[in-house]
C-alpha cells in the first residue's frame, strides 16, 4: 500500500483527477501536479505516481531524492526519446533508474 498518489494528468488549469474505486476510502495525501509545491512532503513516504507524460517523469526524477519508495503507473510501457528533446534530461534520468528495454 501507498501512502501518497500523485496524479500526473490534465494541464495546469485543468487538472484531471482520474477515479478509482474506493479512492474515498484511500487515508493518504492525493495531489495532482498542478498542487506539487515541493518534493519535501514525500520525505520518507512510499509515493504513486500516475501518468506518462513528462510532469510525471518530471515529478519521479524530484521526489525520488526524498521518498522512501516511488511506483509509477502507466496505461502503457512508457517510449522513451533519442536526441535533444526538451526533458530528456528527466527521461533519461528515470529511464536509467525505473526502467530496462
Amino acid at each position: 500500500m501507498t501512502e501518497t498518489v500523485v496524479s500526473a494528468s490534465g494541464t495546469w488549469t485543468h487538472p484531471f483527477l482520474p477515479y478509482h474505486p474506493g479512492a474515498e476510502k484511500f487515508k493518504g495525501l492525493q495531489i495532482h501536479t498542478a498542487g506539487y509545491t515541493s518534493a519535501k512532503v514525500f520525505k520518507d513516504k512510499k509515493v504513486l505516481v500516475v501518468g506518462g507524460g513528462a510532469s510525471a517523469v518530471q515529478l519521479i526524477g524530484e521526489v525520488a531524492h526524498t521518498a522512501r519508495e516511488v511506483l509509477w503507473a502507466t496505461r502503457s510501457e512508457p517510449s522513451w526519446r533519442k536526441g535533444p528533446v526538451g526533458g530528456l534530461a528527466a527521461e533519461a534520468e528515470v529511464g536509467a533508474r525505473w526502467y530496462s528495454p
